[in-house]
């Protein structure tokens, strides 16, 4: 099952470079995956009911192809495999149907109250 999210380069996030900066890819990424948790669930509801939230435990970011300020960004999100505590997703950004980044991120279910993993 593959998951979006849509948005538009904010002129904020250019660097002096002319492109966005690396941290405004986090961000996006970040948005969309709180998108995707909303989709599947893991929503406000959710965190409130269970006193659990996802937490990012290792991420890998790859660089394709620079984007900058207006360009319209469509991020697909995918769940490679998932367990009874963690899932793994594999993330691209792509601008003008060219993948830009991709991002694979290991996520885990925790409790809030605890900060266990």
């Amino acid at each position: 099952m593959m998951f979006t999210f849509e948005t538009t380069v904010k002129p904020e996030w250019i660097d002096y470079n002319g492109h966005m900066q690396d941290a405004y890819y986090g961000l996006v990424f970040s948005y969309a995956v709180d998108a995707m948790q909303d989709e599947v669930g893991f929503d406000a509801e959710y965190r409130a009911r269970t006193g659990c939230t996802i937490y990012l435990l290792e991420d890998h970011k790859f660089y394709l192809r620079e984007v900058k300020v207006a360009d319209h960004l469509r991020i697909e999100t995918r769940i490679l495999n998932c367990d009874e505590k963690r899932f793994h997703l594999h993330l691209q950004m792509l601008n003008d149907g060219v993948v830009a980044w991709t991002l694979g991120p290991l996520v885990s279910d925790a409790f809030c109250s605890s900060r266990m993993l």
